[in-house]
């Protein structure tokens, strides 16, 4: 039974599972992503040269050959490696627990899929894998320039994405304003010491001239904004500023009244 259990093992059937639980389930850019790489032996004792752990995106795009035929291609990039231990002796049905920090990259693509991954690697057998999914926020101080426009105006967010560290924020107007708006946009990327971007107001289409517009963006009004970093970064767990929420007050007076 032993000779038949490492055999299997070897082949990936009834070897160790792994699993890896996060404290958190969002993260910041730069932030220390902490959790723990569970690892349950599995029904041989195996040799496990090394158990490491790194943060993976993964995204997927569509390709289309000469007859019409749709693929699927998933795309995986990895990033701050880090081993957790060498040279691990996995006993049969025993629990090993390893925890861990590893660094959030910077910059990158939040609206992607994202995750940790453990790897057990178990020479002449097949390695072992666990993942713990999380999501990126944006960047505090931007975060809390978002809370300070929906005290404004109850603005529900629709979308955000990014491109680098440019941050984008879209908001649905509430019903009691949506005959003036069809919509708001944060464009919002940080310094040491400021917020600065643009606030993008998308007007409700009155008529025809105004529904050409739109077709290409020709009706948005577009106002620039710079703020102090530091008091909006300190503001996130309490109320918005006063002074940032005047001012988005006053560039949104004509349409929320």
């Amino acid at each position: 039974m032993g000779f038949l259990s490492k055999v299997g093992a070897a082949v990936g059937i009834g070897g160790a599972e792994v699993s890896v639980s996060l404290d958190k389930d969002a993260y910041r850019w730069n932030d220390t992503i902490t959790g723990t790489v569970h690892v349950q032996g599995g029904e041989a004792e195996q040799d496990a040269s090394e158990i490491r752990v790194e943060v993976v995106e993964h995204w997927i795009t569509t390709s289309t050959d000469s007859d019409g035929h749709q693929t699927e291609n998933h795309h995986y990039q990895r990033y701050n490696a880090k081993p957790l231990a060498t040279q691990v002796k996995l006993m049969p049905r025993a629990p090993l627990q390893y925890p861990f920090e590893i660094q959030a990259p910077y910059g990158v693509d939040f609206s992607r899929h994202w995750y940790v991954e453990a790897r057990v690697s178990v020479p002449r057998a097949v390695d072992r894998h666990g993942t713990g999914d999380f999501s990126f926020l944006p960047p505090q101080a931007i975060e809390a320039l978002g809370r300070a426009l929906v005290a404004v105006a109850p603005f529900s967010s629709s979308a955000q994405g990014n491109s680098k560290s440019e941050v984008h924020l879209d908001y649905a107007p509430p019903e009691n304003l949506k005959d003036r708006l069809d919509g708001v946009k944060l464009t919002a990327s940080e310094t040491a010491d400021q917020v600065t971007g643009t606030l993008e107001i998308n007007p409700q289409e009155k008529g025809i001239g105004d529904h050409l517009k739109a077709l290409f963006r020709k009706d948005r009004v577009r106002h620039p904004f710079a703020f102090p970093r530091d008091t909006l970064f300190h503001s996130l767990d309490g109320p918005p500023p006063p002074e940032v929420v005047a001012k988005l007050r006053e560039l949104l007076q004509p349409y929320v009244g």
